[in-house]
């Protein structure tokens, strides 16, 4: 399996789930921040860093764990359809 065989409804258990995560991660380096912690701090790197990716992450499966839409034409008329799957 891959990322292409995601449905959207998979895709929004994971976003749903890694989101909390987010939040604190979000706090944290706020947390750090305010108590004076350098920009080269080995910890605050280290959170920064791990806020971003997740904070990417969370982001890339919030925009996509929506059904895909697709405007085709049939017999001169446009037809809307959806796709269930995932898409990266």
């Amino acid at each position: 399996m891959d990322s292409s065989q995601l449905t959207t409804e998979q895709a929004a258990k994971i976003r749903d789930a890694i989101g909390p995560t987010v939040g604190y991660l979000c706090r944290l380096v706020r947390r750090m921040e305010r108590r004076g912690f350098p920009p080269d701090d080995k910890l605050f790197k280290l959170a920064t860093e791990a806020y971003d990716k997740m904070y990417h992450l969370s982001i890339r499966f919030d925009g996509t764990a929506r059904p895909r839409l697709a405007i085709v034409w049939q017999n001169g008329k446009a037809q809307v359809l959806k796709s269930r799957r995932f898409i990266l």
